[in-house]
């Protein structure tokens, strides 16, 4: 990874997933282009977004030196439910070290805010506030507690929980539009409750906090 020597108003770190490309564009849009860089993974856009592998402790400090980011958005993690259950060193690797790096790099006046997840509940019971015990059951919603409790226990970032993100480009969108309009039977739980989080709105969130 070439980092050159800049400064820039906020790092939007995943920018080239379906959450990631929203809030980047949303921040674009307000702090201008020149003042939001946005990374990807291997295989994104390299001609838009600065690659980053943020698993890797070395990179993530070369790019907050490099960069100097005053806030970063993390929307980068792993949120395949099912690889997370197979796998609790994959789920830490995609939801957690990320977060450990960048704990480790930022200076405290950089303000750091993760995407997290109402996964870390149980669901059981629902309705939960932001002071509730976390109760995760599952390898994903774990990580995401741990990172949460990484943040706290360090003093530094924010954790945004969010629920069910849809939107245009979504995969649950495409496929219910999909499936809609080729009139394909469609399956859905019947003991299932979700509060969606529309796109716009956690982007109109972000920049609010950023703000």
């Amino acid at each position: 990874m070439q980092v050159t020597s800049t400064g820039c108003r906020v790092a939007v770190i995943g920018a080239s997933g379906f959450v990631g490309s929203h809030v980047y564009s949303a921040c674009q849009s307000y702090f201008g282009e020149s003042g939001v860089i946005g990374t990807c993974f291997r295989g994104g856009d390299v001609t838009r977004h600065v690659q980053l592998d943020a698993t890797d402790k070395t990179a993530v400090a070369q790019f907050v030196t490099g960069y100097k980011p005053q806030a970063v958005v993390v929307c980068a993690g792993n949120k395949n439910i099912a690889a997370c259950e197979a796998s609790w060193d994959e789920a830490c690797a995609g939801n957690v070290a990320a977060v450990v790096n960048l704990l480790a790099a930022l200076h405290e006046d950089v303000d750091l805010l993760v995407l997290s997840s109402d996964y870390v509940f149980s669901g059981t019971r629902g309705n939960y506030t932001d002071t509730q015990e976390t109760s995760p059951v599952t390898n994903y919603g774990k990580s995401k507690a741990l990172a949460e409790q990484l943040m706290r226990e360090s003093g530094k970032g924010t954790a945004i929980r969010t629920s069910a993100v849809i939107g245009s480009g979504s995969v649950f969108w495409n496929w219910l539009s999909t499936s809609l309009v080729s009139k394909k039977p469609i399956e859905m739980f019947t003991d299932a409750y979700f509060s969606p989080t529309p796109i716009a709105l956690l982007s109109d969130l972000i920049i609010a906090l950023l703000e």
